[in-house]
């Protein structure tokens, strides 16, 4: 779970917190995990801000496929491909 600066809610009652809801129903469980899942993409959604730059004005703008041409280089260099992380 989660740390809040070394505070953890709850702290080691999640895993009996799980069990007891899988006892009684494993869909509640897949509909818990979805919920807090929406509600963790909507803060990102409005409180994360954009990192992306804005672009100026005569500038040209970045195409979709020019962004992965740069995925499509790493992909074509064999030795990068083949070494381990």
């Amino acid at each position: 779970m989660a740390s809040f600066g070394g505070y953890q809610p709850l702290g080691r009652a999640w895993p009996a917190i799980g069990g007891f809801i899988a006892t009684r129903s494993y869909l509640m469980l897949f509909i818990i995990g979805a919920a807090i899942s929406l509600v963790a993409a909507v803060v990102v959604f409005f409180i994360v801000p954009e990192t992306r730059p804005e672009n100026r004005i005569g500038t040209i703008q970045e195409t979709t496929a020019a962004a992965f041409g740069g995925y499509l280089r790493i992909l074509r260099n064999a030795p990068f491909m083949v070494l381990p992380p």
